[in-house]
């Protein structure tokens, strides 16, 4: 019950329901079918993004960082515990991963240290990171209001309510309620 309006946020702000002009009917209609044939564990990632942290920046020393990156090994098949879908919990010197049941996207924070550019992109340089590759979304450029898009906590650009503004809504609509 704690996470149903969480959830009940995600669906209002979804493709599917919501209209807007980046999204085409016929695309709307396609993800309408979609989510008929899905699964639960399918829909609750279609909704609620999982969002990984690859490399997030610590304390850490700069050495010990890349290695920890270069040389990531998933333990018992476990993957890194999945953040809250919020631009809050994103650094500026971190990379994460996001799938949205559709799409993979890889998110490289501004401030991410060359080493780990180097090794992981073949580039030192973060201007030079070829968005191509895979769905690579660098922070503070024009892929990043796709991304932004599936950080269902946030406010969202077409006008969905936060996750904090959508909560306090609904407390507030049953408390008139019972009085």
């Amino acid at each position: 019950m704690k996470l149903l309006p969480v959830y009940l946020n995600c669906v209002m702000k979804s493709d599917v329901l919501l209209p807007g002009a980046d999204v085409s009917l016929d695309d709307r209609a396609y993800l309408r079918q979609l989510i008929g044939c899905m699964d639960v564990a399918d829909t609750h990632v279609f909704f609620y993004p999982r969002l990984l942290p690859v490399v997030r920046q610590q304390t850490q020393s700069h050495k010990d960082l890349v290695t920890a990156c270069c040389t990531m090994k998933l333990e018992s098949g476990s993957l890194p515990v999945a953040l809250r879908d919020s631009e809050e919990r994103l650094s500026k010197g971190g990379i994460y991963l996001m799938e949205t049941g559709l799409h993979l996207f890889l998110w490289v924070g501004a401030s991410v240290q060359q080493e780990l550019l180097l090794n992981i992109f073949g580039t030192p340089s973060f201007s030079q990171i070829d968005p191509n590759m895979l769905m690579v979304v660098k922070q503070e450029d024009r892929t990043e209001l796709i991304f932004k898009h599936f950080l269902v906590e946030d406010k969202s650009a077409s006008g969905g309510a936060s996750y904090v503004d959508f909560l306090c809504h609904m407390h507030k609509e049953i408390r008139q309620l019972l009085s």
